[in-house]
């Protein structure tokens, strides 16, 4: 008798085991292999749910971030600091994620209604799992079962039959049943993954650093992967093993706030004008000045950027930038794109001869300028119009090997 006891137990635990063994995938198709539609039950709730869901919490978001940081920069509090990124972003989520999730409640206790009618009559471990769920939500699983049976009886209630259902048996408190606990798990989740997200992001990807400007040190804050990757020289200036580098700080005692301010234009937007300006507002000596500053910086987009203008003024005001050739021949080395641009426009537009009997205009005039100017002029008499000058504009760039051409 208790031979015969002990063989028989092995093989009742071998069953109970075997019956709960596999991957839950697995046992989920078992569950609904007579009716695989099934699987798809609530779908629709949950569409529902989740598309409003998102439309709500991401603006209301978004607004109460920027809310938040407006109104720490009028109080003089706001630090710009990962700490300070992490907690607004925390709060501003949670209070978000927190409201859209008591407005969704409705749908989101039709779609649990639906989900556990299609699972009725199922195994005890799906069973339980789904009480263990409900009571995670404040509710009482005993009665949600009994009325989600109910609710979906027929096997194919949709999700407005069961509201409808939900709504005529319990009234409006039912289909916010758990609202609140899920208005608080919802925050508390968006508040961790969207705060940790947004500081994590910032750490990694958003360092910034400061330049200060000029004799008064005018700061300026700039992104630290933005700098580096238009200008060679901030790239080396900022290496680990430099003071800089470590301190995120570099000093420009002889630069120009002004011109380092459009610098900062063109970093982030791509531009040396404000809205507002038509290229012939800007005087030449902002324009050179751009150029210098871009060419001492290594920022070769930049100069393409601004020769672009210069040849775009010239053609808009039919002037030339003389005034300011001589300054750019004692900043420029000689193979300067812009050196070969002003002479090139200098001789397209003005008789050399003719300039150089005025002794002001002459001391205006760089020596080797003139001396290109002259070349030019007797060696290459046909140069190309006026017009066209702005189409040939990619002599003047820097591209590097392999980068395409400018396109007319």
């Amino acid at each position: 008798m208790v031979v015969r006891n002990a063989s028989s137990s092995p093989s009742t635990a071998s069953l109970k085991t075997h019956a709960f063994d596999g991957h839950a995938t697995r046992l989920a198709f078992n569950k609904f292999r007579d009716h695989p539609q099934h699987l798809w039950r609530g779908y629709t709730a949950l569409v529902a749910r989740n598309l409003p869901f998102t439309a709500m919490q991401f603006p209301m978001f978004e607004f109460l971030r920027v809310q938040m940081y407006r109104y720490r920069e009028e109080q003089g509090n706001r630090s710009g600091t990962l700490l300070e990124t992490g907690l607004v972003t925390a709060f501003s989520a949670g209070s978000a994620g927190s409201v859209a999730a008591v407005i969704t409640t409705p749908i989101d206790v039709v779609k649990t209604r639906i989900m556990l009618g299609a699972a009725g009559g199922g195994d005890e471990g799906q069973r339980q799992k789904a009480i263990k769920e409900l009571q995670a939500q404040g509710k009482d699983a005993k009665t949600e079962i009994e009325k989600a049976q109910q609710a979906a009886r027929g096997g194919r209630a949709g999700t407005l039959a069961v509201g409808k259902e939900v709504l005529r048996t319990e009234g409006l408190k039912g289909l916010f049943r758990g609202g609140a606990l899920r208005g608080a798990w919802t925050a508390l989740g968006s508040g961790l993954y969207l705060g940790v997200y947004e500081s994590g992001r910032r750490a990694i990807f958003d360092k910034t650093v400061t330049i200060k400007v000029g004799p008064e040190a005018k700061e300026f804050i700039v992104h630290r992967a933005l700098l580096c990757h238009h200008s060679s020289y901030f790239k080396a200036a900022l290496a680990d093993h430099w003071k800089e580098g470590q301190q995120g700080l570099i000093e420009l005692k002889d630069g120009n706030p002004e011109i380092f301010g459009r610098f900062c234009l063109w970093l982030y937007w791509g531009k040396i004008m404000e809205d507002h300006e038509a290229v012939t507002d800007i005087p030449w000596d902002t324009l050179t000045a751009c150029y210098l500053l871009a060419e001492m910086r290594d920022v070769p987009m930049m100069q393409n950027a601004v020769i672009d203008l210069l040849i775009r003024k010239t053609q808009a005001t039919n002037l030339l930038p003389t005034r300011e050739q001589r300054h750019v021949w004692e900043q420029t080395t000689e193979n300067s794109p812009l050196r070969k641009m002003i002479v090139d426009i200098t001789v397209l537009r003005g008789d050399i001869a003719q300039t150089l009997k005025d002794e002001n205009e002459e001391n205006m005039y760089d020596k080797s300028f003139l001396v290109d100017a002259f070349i030019l002029k007797y060696q290459h008499p046909n140069l190309i119009s006026h017009e066209d000058f702005f189409t040939r504009r990619c002599l003047y760039h820097i591209h590097k090997e392999g980068e395409p051409r400018c396109t007319t």
